[in-house]
């Protein structure tokens, strides 16, 4: 396992150890530019939001496809028991195969933006 793997990896842990309130308030400071006002927190947030833009586009695409997949295939079993027909189910499949697509596609180009957007809200926070 290389370093920067092993980096990322507890990047990810520090992250997930800040809990999901701060986490939230984190990403809605970046989105408005700010940083956050603990440099602890602020120093997490640079490294996770660094390590989360280096990733590979494979392990980005496989991530969000996955997610897209599964998101998918529920809301067309939704539908699929809310709607039996087999003509309006057709449609539905369709459907989610565009929304799998669509969606892969948007978050890979938005997510790196979002993460370099997080590192460099929190870069510019005072230790």
């Amino acid at each position: 396992m290389s370093a920067a793997t092993i980096d990322s990896k507890q990047a990810n842990i520090d992250w997930r150890q800040l809990g999901a309130p701060t986490r939230r308030e984190v990403l809605a400071r970046a989105r408005a530019g700010e940083g956050h006002p603990d440099p602890a927190v602020a120093k997490v947030a640079v490294r996770w939001g660094r390590a989360q833009a280096a990733l590979p586009m494979k392990t980005r695409l496989a991530r969000t496809a996955l997610g897209a997949v599964l998101g998918a295939y529920l809301a067309y079993m939704i539908n699929r028991l809310l709607v039996p027909d087999i003509a309006d189910s057709l449609i539905q499949y369709l459907s989610a195969v565009v929304v799998v697509i669509g969606g892969t596609l948007f978050f890979i180009w938005w997510q790196p933006k979002q993460f370099r957007r997080v590192a460099a809200a929190n870069e510019r926070v005072k230790s």
